[in-house]
């Protein structure tokens, strides 16, 4: 940070040391700067020697080979729209193990707001059978298919890390596929689907931070991008987390009998309520669960009478946790 002299430079704000040190070998470190503009970041890396090539200077302290780069990014949805704060190639970070206790990467971070189309009005058709990796993120965390059926999955990464897109029939169990990694470029997966159920994917890299629920339904759209079939009213499952839950659309058939199960995988207590409207009545008895504590889970059935869009909500979260119920006639 002294050889950089970052605070003479005009728009730079802060930054950040982050130490994983080891008595008995190379340590960890990853050094953020943050800037408030991209102005200022651009004029560092055009006037001075940057953080990155301090580094370079004194590879003799870096262990070879233990470098990694990504780019980092948030994501904050709504109700209506999505806000993303995108750092793009801008941000970006290395980190590696460090000899002698020199300090090792790097990220820049720009503050930049754009928004984006998340399945709004008129906006561009999602492929249910793609999926984009970043570092280290997916941009789902819930892929849906029909049971019983050969699909295939293509996973596109726009990232730097190795990546893949595994199949398990649930967390921590068996794997059904376990995808080619890739560092870029994109790969595809083709398999059958099993029966009905709620089943798991993951990236075998980065099982922590990339993972989601994959929904085999009767119903859901099938290879090819046709339309699939009215949802059925049998079982769906909705996980909750601390503060949100996995999807932002629940669907069901008027006229039939609705089952779904809350499964709390957070810390706090959760439940799930359907509604007419935001601050409605209850949409018909049996249409809330009690609160779940962590780690538990609850099931409600009710019959939804008439087709529309109506309103879920978590009655402990309400301004965090929502989303449209959307019930369909019966074909």
């Amino acid at each position: 940070i002294q050889e950089a002299d970052l605070g003479a430079i005009e728009g730079f704000l802060d930054f950040r040391i982050t130490l994983s040190p080891d008595d008995d070998g190379p340590s960890q470190v990853l050094v953020e700067t943050t800037w408030a503009n991209r102005e200022g970041l651009a004029a560092y890396n055009a006037s001075r020697e940057n953080l990155l090539d301090i580094v370079a200077r004194h590879e003799e302290q870096v262990v070879p080979g233990s470098v990694q780069a990504f780019d980092m990014e948030v994501v904050r949805d709504t109700k209506k729209q999505a806000y993303r704060f995108g750092f793009g190639a801008a941000m970006t970070v290395l980190a590696g193990l460090i000899a002698g206790g020199f300090m090792f990467g790097a990220a820049q971070t720009l503050f930049e707001e754009e928004t984006v189309v998340a399945n709004g009005d008129g906006g561009p058709i999602e492929n249910p059978y793609e999926i984009e990796a970043g570092d280290n993120f997916f941009n789902k965390d819930r892929l849906v298919a029909p049971p019983n059926t050969e699909v295939t999955f293509t996973l596109i990464t726009t990232g730097v890390n190795p990546h893949n897109l595994s199949f398990y029939d649930a967390r921590g169990g068996t794997a059904f596929i376990v995808g080619e990694i890739i560092t870029s470029g994109s790969t595809q997966e083709t398999f059958t689907t099993p029966g009905p159920g709620v089943y798991y994917f993951q990236c075998d890299v980065h099982p922590d931070q990339m993972n989601g629920t994959f929904e085999v339904v009767e119903g859901a759209p099938p290879p090819g991008g046709g339309p699939g079939g009215p949802p059925p009213g049998g079982p769906v499952t909705v996980i909750a987390t601390d503060n949100q839950f996995d999807r932002p659309t629940i669907e069901a058939v008027a006229g039939q009998e609705f089952t779904l199960t809350l499964q709390n995988d957070g810390n706090a207590q959760h439940n799930i309520s359907f509604v007419t409207e935001q601050g409605g009545e209850a949409l018909a008895p049996g249409s809330r669960t009690d609160l779940v504590r962590p780690g538990e889970s609850a099931t409600l059935t009710f019959t939804p009478q008439e087709a529309g869009t109506f309103y879920f909500f978590c009655e402990v979260h309400p301004t965090e946790m929502f989303g449209d119920f959307v019930v369909r006639e019966a074909p």
